[in-house]
């Protein structure tokens, strides 16, 4: 019955329809070009991307790189041009937006290595392509741009590149993908604009290339002892048993998977804080991903990461309600604009 047909439509061809429709039902024309902003297209590393430039962004002053949401399946730089437009122009900065490969079509790495790519390809280009100060460029991202954004961010912090982001800001960040019983995944299952299940669909194409496994990752049957043993070790909490469709096959094949921090940057197994860059951190009540935020924000702070946590009691997907928007940004415009670090 229901069950059936809520599989059918996520699988690919009917994912791609689903895009179609999302372009042209939810994707707004991308701002036309005038004398306070321009938008032009652009290519770092293999991703296209779209930059844009306020009239009022000064030579050599910050950027931002912004990675969209979407569950790793949905989603372009194009359906986040009004936040990105809205936050650049606030804040009179030049921001790219970029693109990068999608579930189930491409699962994991794709879309984290396209990240990584894309980023380092525009810190390289900062200056010379963009005009911007390749040591004051921020890294953000939404839900699974969030992810992203965490990911990456660590992931420059490891490897030692001289040049990292100066802050990472995550708006309702997916933080991991072992635990689908946390407290927010509980409270807010049937969150309006995002459900818990929409959550498990997609993980389930990011991680594996299929949907099929959904219902063992909404009941936490695909983490296995070790990684129940590592997510407690590193918060400090215990995973809630599994609830139902444990699954060993796929608990063993995503065993190293769900604890690597391209995956779930909260369960990275260290944070050094003299390489990890602040974040800015948005969390929604009414989410099921709510936790992952307040989580990560935590894990950070006593790190010794410096967190800027800011709590807003609406729902996942805000960001496209011009009213929940407009309060985000401007906090974030006296954020910035209070901080000599920008």
């Amino acid at each position: 019955g229901s069950a059936l047909s809520l599989t059918g439509l996520w699988e690919v061809p009917h994912v791609q329809l689903q895009r179609l429709a999302d372009l042209a039902l939810l994707t707004p024309a991308l701002p036309a070009n005038s004398s306070r902003l321009t938008v032009t297209e652009a290519r770092f590393a293999d991703s296209r991307a779209l930059v844009f430039r306020p009239a009022g962004a000064r030579a050599g002053g910050p950027g931002l790189v912004w990675i969209h949401g979407g569950g790793w399946v949905f989603g372009s730089p194009d359906a986040s041009a009004g936040f990105v437009t809205r936050l650049a122009m606030r804040i009179n900065i030049t921001a790219v937006a970029i693109e990068y490969r999608r579930a189930p079509e491409h699962p994991f790495p794709a879309a984290f290595d396209d990240c990584l790519a894309a980023v380092r390809s525009i810190l390289a280009n900062a200056s010379s392509v963009l005009g911007v100060n390749p040591h004051r460029i921020m890294l953000g991202g939404d839900s699974a741009g969030g992810q992203l954004a965490a990911s990456v961010t660590q992931a420059l912090a490891k490897a030692e590149d001289q040049l990292t982001p100066r802050l990472q800001l995550l708006v309702y960040p997916i933080t991991q993908l072992a635990n689908f019983r946390t407290q927010s995944h509980r409270e807010s299952y049937r969150s309006p604009l995002l459900e818990g299940s929409q959550v498990a669909r997609s993980a389930s194409m990011y991680l594996t290339g299929s949907i099929r496994h959904w219902r063992s990752v909404i009941g936490n049957g695909h983490a296995s002892k070790s990684v129940r043993a590592a997510y407690a070790e590193r918060l400090g909490e215990s995973m809630p048993p599994e609830s139902s469709h444990a699954d060993a096959t796929l608990a063993a094949k995503l065993e190293k998977l769900l604890i690597d921090p391209r995956v779930s940057p909260l369960l990275t197994p260290s944070i050094d804080p003299l390489r990890l860059p602040p974040a800015y951190i948005v969390a929604c009540q009414h989410d099921p991903l709510r936790s992952d935020a307040h989580l990560y924000s935590q894990r950070l702070e006593k790190s010794g990461v410096r967190v800027y946590y800011k709590y807003y009691p609406c729902y996942h997907g805000c960001l496209t309600e011009d009213k929940d928007a407009k309060r985000i940004v401007d906090d974030m415009a006296v954020f910035f604009n209070s901080n000599a670090m920008l």
